[in-house]
């Protein structure tokens, strides 16, 4: 039996270069109380917009190019264009890009 059900994910940030960052900050915790998945995908591992959107208002600036290697349902890249970012998706598998 298992005790602790990994449920757990991490956000990693790459950046070429020296990033630029907001000076004043989006004082947002570590720790995110965020409900998923979405309901409206086929992909084994879908999340909610409200991850990229954090991500993005913490380390957006205008004129960045998105990079979503592992596109999955197309989430972020939803998301960052939503919010007038150029955005670059890569997806393995074909079914999974349903919406995007």
């Amino acid at each position: 039996p298992t005790l602790f059900r990994p449920v757990d994910a991490r956000v990693y940030w790459l950046t070429n270069g020296t990033p630029s960052l907001s000076e004043s900050g989006i004082d947002c915790d570590s720790v995110w109380d965020i409900h998923g998945p979405r309901p409206d995908t086929d992909h084994p591992a879908p999340f909610p917009p409200e991850i990229p959107e954090r991500c993005l208002e913490a380390t957006g600036v205008e004129g960045d190019v998105i990079l979503d290697p592992m596109t999955g349902s197309g989430t972020t890249c939803q998301v960052a264009s939503d919010h007038g970012y150029t955005t670059i998706g890569v997806e393995k598998k074909r079914q999974f890009l349903t919406k995007y």
